[in-house]
């Protein structure tokens, strides 16, 4: 082959579409879907059909499926899943443009790459959103098989009607772009969350002292009128409220105030609501940020939830 097909291309990134979302299940799809009557993939996927890479791609998939129902093992696992899912993407790439020119190979398999860990991040970021907004556990499995179907049966689709398949995805991507900057916001809040959860196997969360919070911390106090008279204490935090915003909470001299360079930096009260928190990732509380009503997220890393009542005031 010495150019590229629309349908061909098109199969291709919906193939890298799906494994971005699931790479465990790319594999059983395309490993199956021909032995049920549909078109053989191209290039060396067709190996997929393995009897031994079917039950390879079955325990994975059990596997994902286990880790991502709860937020705990939802946020370790893809600590390490961004590293998977580039290391499948790759692989499937060189299968999937097996037969193309050099040149043509290269630049389809990085587009591919590309394609699948955009897809990647944006529904982990999804369903990292819905753990993060403490839905019910039926919403979260609901969002998660959701997500796995679409991509599904768009990769089925893509085996015979590869044209219309990549219509669908570009109408799933218009559908998703408005929320995109919030599922990557939601898809690094998890990873971090993770990454907390192993350090505090080592060492209990505590603030961060005054000489070694980051310098942007520092600039967005400077010049207040309502700095605290000692040096204040801080901790990474996350702010739900209509969206997600990543950044600091400072406290000190009974004043408490959260920054983030999407807000910049507003007086945070504590709320008198009662939330019942079942979070095992962060530390949850209802406060006021400047005139609106949220909850404040901190890590496993930061101080525990009694110490962050004792720091932020009680609203007027």
């Amino acid at each position: 082959m010495t150019a590229l097909e629309p349908t061909l291309v098109s199969l291709l990134v919906v193939t890298a579409a799906a494994a971005g979302v699931d790479l465990a299940l790319v594999i059983v799809v395309l490993g199956v879907a021909p032995l049920l009557g549909w078109a053989d993939p191209p290039g060396t996927l067709v190996f997929l059909q393995a009897p031994w890479v079917l039950a390879a791609g079955f325990a994975m998939y059990a596997a994902e499926a286990i880790m991502e129902r709860h937020p705990a093992s939802f946020s370790i696992w893809h600590v390490f899943q961004r590293w998977v899912r580039l290391m499948g993407l790759v692989l499937l790439a060189s299968m999937g443009t097996a037969g193309l020119p050099p040149a043509l190979r290269w630049t389809v398999g990085a587009g591919m790459v590309a394609v699948g860990l955009g897809t990647y991040v944006a529904s982990s970021g999804w369903q990292a959103m819905v753990i993060l907004r403490g839905l019910p556990r039926r919403a979260q499995i609901l969002a998660a098989v959701g997500v796995d179907v679409t991509f599904a049966a768009l990769l089925v689709l893509a085996l015979d009607r590869p044209v219309q398949a990549i219509v669908g995805l570009a109408a799933v991507a218009l559908l998703a772009a408005p929320r995109l900057p919030v599922a990557w916001r939601g898809h690094r809040a998890m990873v971090e969350a993770g990454r907390s959860w192993i350090r505090t196997l080592l060492a209990p969360g505590d603030w961060v002292p005054a000489e070694e919070l980051p310098e942007q911390v520092g600039r967005a106090m400077a010049g207040r009128d309502d700095a605290p008279g000692t040096p204040p204490r801080g901790t990474r935090a996350l702010l739900l409220n209509r969206g997600l915003e990543a950044g600091w909470v400072l406290a000190g001299s009974g004043r408490a105030w959260f920054t983030s360079p999407g807000i910049g930096m507003v007086p945070l009260n504590r709320r008198q609501d009662s939330l019942e928190s079942r979070d095992p990732l962060h530390a949850r509380l209802p406060v006021t940020a400047g005139s609106q009503d949220g909850e404040l997220l901190v890590r496993r890393d930061g101080p525990p939830r009694l110490e962050l009542e004792r720091e932020i005031p009680p609203s007027a």
